[in-house]
């Protein structure tokens, strides 16, 4: 289910914008690219796709769908400027690049800004029986692909990229100050002991008369 992500990757609400971005087609050998078209990363998914036979596209979409379907995270959280300012790089192996369709791809990241889908050789050919891939006839074949799929946001081409979405967030609050403590005031001191008495000491009671 290549829109399986619309309700696991990111929070939909009223306010997404749905963004159709034809992506830079690249084939191999990719062009000497220096950056994936983000300044800022925010997440990393890997994933990886089968299917019987030799359908590179198929196997493609579901290494895209298995890179991001198991993930849970509020956009807007992660990623200063939200869904507009959402950026995604896609860097896919399979074992024949040129076959693979993709506009297919992209159908699986409809928000955002798709900035690069780059296919390059690899992944897998193997067999689902007994024999060796060559050995046996093509209904018997698997294609195994696999996907990075970067997520971030700024752009690498525009001036002062990567600054002016930080500049536009309002900065947190200030801390609090730390409560001021009074001192504690002193005990009194102890009164001291009374005076002992002055003068002669009495004179002793006298005893009773006999009866």
């Amino acid at each position: 289910m290549p829109h399986l992500l619309l309700h696991l990757l990111f929070s939909t609400s009223s306010a997404v914008v749905l963004r159709a971005v034809a992506p830079h087609r690249s084939r191999p050998p990719v062009a000497q690219a220096t950056s994936k078209g983000l300044t800022h990363v925010a997440l990393v998914e890997l994933g990886s796709g089968c299917c019987h036979g030799g359908n590179g596209t198929k196997a493609a979409v579901r290494a895209c769908n298995s890179a991001i379907e198991w993930n849970s995270v509020k956009v807007r959280t992660i990623i200063p400027g939200s869904y507009e300012a959402m950026r995604l790089h896609v860097q896919l192996a399979v074992p024949e690049p040129e076959a693979v369709d993709l506009d297919a791809v992209a159908a699986c990241f409809p928000y955002g800004t798709l900035v690069r889908v780059d296919v390059e050789q690899g992944g897998l050919r193997a067999s689902s029986r007994a024999g060796l891939l060559a050995e046996e006839p093509a209904e018997a074949h698997m294609t195994v692909a696999v996907a990075c799929v970067t997520v971030g946001w700024g752009d690498p081409d525009a001036a002062g990229a990567g600054s002016a979405l930080e500049e536009a967030a309002p900065p947190p609050p200030p801390l609090p100050p730390p409560p001021v403590l009074s001192p504690s005031p002193s005990p009194p001191p102890p009164s001291p002991p009374p005076p002992p008495p002055t003068g002669p000491s009495p004179p002793p009671p006298s005893p009773p008369p006999p009866s």
